[in-house]
């Protein structure tokens, strides 16, 4: 019996799993199914492995990895140098892992449960033959072989790929720049030599925003409906000149070249577009597909402008996303580690960057944020910022010449291009001209225990030359409209489908795509992410689960090792024999604020 058509709807049946994982007996089965270089079914074999695990390593793009030792008793497995024998370099497999349906309530999901552990290339073979018989020895990998270079998806000459040349009927070429969709879809196809029926791609969009400044010469104001009004309508939003107004959707094309040379592989192009992406993977699931998406750990959430920060808006705290497994007061768990590393942990965290000034010269840029005590200003210094009083107590420190204070020397150049000494308040600085800011997460927040008052200082200081500015000053979120303008029925009618606001303008020619860099607090707000968290790994050996897959949330509970909370199973380990059990390596896993 193949298996091409099966569902698996058990594997979506949670009261069935767990029951039959509680099994104290369960009857093992492993199944091979043999199959062709164009993955049609040749021949199944059961019953004739005698040792083998299976790992898989969600950090990879090669997820799945297995090795096993099988009996060769007939003359058609002897011959692994033969392309016609059944073990040899043209064949690949799907291995199935399967229990003895015993419960009689569930009788409808057939004798046998089988799990998929996934669809493999023969990688090597060997063949020993003893005194007691013959066994075959092999390690396969999962299909992405075939496209980083290993077995296949090596490029055969130069390739660019962020744009397409168009030659037309006149004679002229036009230049087309692809979607990222369809760069990986016809590069996995085309390149890869992939079944187009078996690509999935998810949460990359046709469509991306692009943000536009308002060029005008005097200000224009907004309701919230997107309707342009006279200045002094009440509750009417202000777009002054220079301001970012809103955004225009464009293709979500590629930033910039993305060129393959010779001898580069599939996986190359893949790997680029998962840099540019972020938080993205792409593997092949355990029936074959191709699939790539974002990687759903860990929960985005939007942060404030630096003018309104609050301790909060650096914080990261202990993730409570969607659970896929709990092994909470679990009795198939056999062991636990727990190993936290001190390393990790940083405290005083400074990126450097540099933004161009009028006259084209670069300026360097610096964000600096600490978890310290924030300062209470003595009543003698007046009502003033901490960070004023610092830089005042720093120069009357040097004036009695004793320590002026850790943080004096950076504000003693920085505080007179910021702050109005006259007036007692911050300069009125555009976001991309300023050069500096310095910030204190307070002992009293969720980050207080790793302050430097109780840890020390441990600082993680990054150059970063993309940083063109320290925060991004916020965008209305608004895609911008030109009346008139024929396409706008079909237009909004898109855009009301998806929730997104919009705005109507008497003229689109004077809003200018805004080249909006890289800024300094959303690195910060990286390290901040990295570097309050011990980077827990955690170890468990349980009994087999065949079932879940690495990059999933799971709940772990175990007082005796501190190993309380969400977890990301990161790799796994499994055997194919009914001997054995499974270990998981998983990392604490936290939101993104």
């Amino acid at each position: 019996m193949f298996f091409e058509n099966d569902t698996y709807d058990y594997l979506n049946d949670k009261k069935f799993l767990d029951e039959l994982q509680k099994l104290k007996v369960k009857e093992h089965y492993l199944k091979v199914e043999l199959l062709d270089f164009s993955e049609k079914p040749i021949q199944e074999i059961q019953g004739k492995c005698i040792t083998g695990n299976l790992s898989v390593d969600g950090a990879s793009s090669v997820r799945r990895t297995c090795s096993f030792s099988m009996i060769a008793d007939s003359s058609s497995m002897y011959d692994i140098t033969n392309v016609d024998n059944l073990i040899s370099i043209n064949k690949k497999f799907k291995l199935y892992v399967g229990y003895k349906n015993t419960m009689l309530e569930y009788n409808n999901y057939g004798d046998i449960i089988w799990f998929p552990l996934g669809l493999f290339v023969v990688m090597t073979a060997s063949i020993n033959h003893t005194l007691t018989g013959c066994t075959i020895n092999i390690s396969a990998k999962d299909k992405m072989c075939l496209l980083n270079g290993e077995v296949g998806g090596t490029l055969p000459a130069p390739v660019s790929l962020h744009e397409k040349y168009i030659r037309n009927e006149d004679g002229s070429t036009t230049i087309l720049k692809p979607l990222i969709y369809e760069i990986i879809r016809e590069s996995v196809i085309e390149l890869g030599e992939q079944d187009p029926t078996k690509i999935i791609i998810n949460d990359v969009p046709l469509s991306a925003k692009k943000v536009l400044r308002y060029m005008g010469n005097t200000s224009i104001f907004f309701t919230d409906n997107g309707n342009q009004v006279p200045e002094g309508t009440i509750g009417a939003r202000e777009v002054k000149p220079g301001d970012l107004a809103g955004y225009d959707f464009v293709d979500f094309t590629y930033p910039g070249e993305l060129i393959k040379q010779a001898g580069d592989s599939v996986c190359s192009i893949l790997d680029s577009i998962k840099n540019v992406l972020g938080n993205y993977e792409y593997y092949f699931d355990v029936h074959g597909n191709f699939i790539f998406q974002e990687m759903k750990n860990y929960l985005n959430t939007s942060y404030t402008p630096i003018t309104e920060l609050t301790n909060g808006d650096y914080e990261v705290n202990i993730g409570q996303g969607n659970i896929a497994y709990s092994f909470k007061d679990s009795d198939i768990v056999i062991s636990y580690a727990n190993n936290p590393n001190y390393q990790n942990i940083k405290n005083d965290f400074i990126v450097w960057g540099a933004r161009e000034a009028a006259s084209g010269a670069n300026v360097p840029i610096r964000y600096h944020v600490a978890i310290d005590d924030i300062p209470d200003v003595p009543s003698e210094f007046g009502d003033i910022p901490w960070q004023v009083y610092l830089y005042k107590y720093g120069l009357e420190s040097q004036k009695l010449n004793s320590n002026p204070g850790y943080y004096f020397r950076e504000l003693q150049n920085e505080i007179p291009k910021l702050y109005d000494f006259d007036k007692n308040e911050w300069l009125d600085i555009d976001s991309a001209k300023m050069d500096y800011y310095l910030d204190f997460i307070d002992t009293n927040s969720e980050l207080g225990k790793f302050s430097i008052k109780t840890i020390g200082r441990r600082t993680v200081a990054v150059t970063d030359k993309d940083v063109t500015m320290l925060y991004r000053p916020p965008t209305p979120d608004y895609v911008i409209l030109e009346k008139d303008n024929p396409n706008n029925i079909a237009r909004i009618e898109e855009l009301n489908a998806i929730g997104q606001k919009f705005m109507i303008v008497e003229q689109r020619n004077i809003y200018q795509y805004a080249a909006v860099g890289k800024d300094a607090f959303s690195v910060i707000r990286d390290l901040i992410f990295k570097h309050t968290t011990y980077n827990e790994t955690i170890s468990l050996s349980t009994m087999p689960i065949y079932h879940i897959e690495p990059n999933i949330r799971i709940e772990v509970e175990d007082s005796r090792s501190n190993i309380h909370g969400d977890y990301i199973i990161k790799s796994m380990t499994l055997p194919l024999t009914h001997e054995g059990t499974m270990s998981i390596s998983a990392l604490r896993a936290f939101n993104r604020l």
